[in-house]
């Protein structure tokens, strides 16, 4: 019997792991594939991160990751557990690029890309490694058998930039999460008004200061517009209740259960983003998320593939930094941007099982 394997490498985010590695494989499952997990999970946590894979996704092999560029090919012991003749999916560069070494011992390499990974340490971590992430990324996208790739505009990415291409590929975007919710009662007169919620992190990545930009001139504009922060507090966050008052902006970090609850009492998802590479070839899950719970999206344009969703079904505002503040009203829209999230933004979607059973039937 063929076995497939679907791996990952250094990365380990509990909502992110969750919603785009194992609701995926659990999907997969549903559809007959069955997929054993391989994960090289990072030093930091790593014994309690292993329990939680192992309890939510049985079928899966758990190893500590070298994280190191020049002692890369030390993980490459961890693929001799892999039986030969069999198909492996890799999340990522670094794990197609381990793989495609040992291409004699697969029947197929999917190359499943979720970022323009050089860029991203180039423009937000460790420039030193652009060269050496450049030429991976380079070797993965000529030599993998297929990809999947979360936005039209990576692959249009790898054709400017390495000149591909297009014929080995398909576009799958992040799907919005699994989550378990409950039922809890917010009766707070705050959501009788127009708000307006940034859900997630800060980190740099998210273009938090540009964000705060747009929420302070909301602010001074919309005497009617509130705005919900789902996140940890930070610096500029305490200077925004400080200025307008916490009936005018309120801070919660909630359980994760929780938070399609609150999303769905409030009208419009900020997600806003500098307009640099790494965003441009993005597909952030806030978008599916914020939808999932009937909002409608204020956007950058340097969210190519998601501002031109926005432009094109209607469902919220493209917004740039000096552009004048949109008028916000009370989202009337909820049921149909549901809807828009179930086609286009689920794995059972109609605009992506098709795609998903090409991906599954090269196995």
């Amino acid at each position: 019997m063929i076995k497939n394997y679907y791996m990952t490498y250094n990365e380990f985010n509990v909502g992110v792991y969750k919603s785009q590695v194992i609701d995926t494989l659990n999907f997969y499952n549903s559809l007959g594939s069955s997929f054993t997990l391989i994960a090289l999970l990072p030093f930091k946590g790593y014994f309690k991160h292993r329990k939680w894979i192992k309890h939510l996704y049985p079928n899966s092999k758990v190893f500590p990751a070298i994280p190191s560029l020049r002692l890369l090919f030390i993980n490459a012991i961890y693929l001799f557990f892999i039986k030969s003749n069999s198909n492996i999916i890799c999340r990522g560069s670094i794990t197609t690029f381990l793989a495609l070494h040992f291409k004699k011992k697969f029947r197929k390499v999917i190359y499943d890309a979720r970022a323009a990974i050089a860029e991203e340490h180039k423009e937000y971590g460790n420039g030193e490694k652009y060269k050496k992430l450049l030429e991976i990324e380079k070797i993965v996208v000529f030599n993998a058998d297929f990809k999947l790739s979360v936005s039209d505009e990576l692959i249009k990415y790898w054709q400017n930039k390495f000149q591909y291409n297009r014929g080995e590929d398909i576009v799958i975007p992040c799907c919005a999460a699994e989550r378990k919710s409950v039922n809890i009662s917010i009766n707070d007169p705050f959501f009788e008004n127009i708000v307006v919620v940034f859900s997630g992190s800060t980190h740099p990545w998210q273009s938090f200061p540009l964000n705060c930009t747009f929420i302070e001139q909301v602010l001074l504009t919309h005497k009617n517009v509130n705005v919900l922060f789902l996140s940890k507090k930070n610096t500029e966050i305490e200077s925004l209740i400080s200025k307008y008052g916490s009936c005018k902006v309120k801070c919660l970090w909630v359980k994760e259960d929780e938070v399609s609850n609150y999303l769905s009492k409030c009208d419009y998802g900020l997600l806003l983003r500098d307009n640099n590479i790494t965003n441009r070839v993005s597909a952030p899950v806030k978008f599916a998320e914020y939808l999932n719970s009937g909002l409608d999206v204020i956007i950058s344009p340097s969210i190519k593939d998601y501002s031109y969703f926005v432009s094109e079904h209607s469902c919220g505002h493209i917004w740039n930094f000096g552009d004048s503040i949109p008028v916000l009203t009370k989202n009337m829209r909820k049921k149909n941007n549901k809807l828009l999230c179930e086609k286009y933004f689920t794995r059972g979607g109609d605009a992506n099982i098709d795609k998903i059973n090409e991906v599954l039937s090269l196995l």
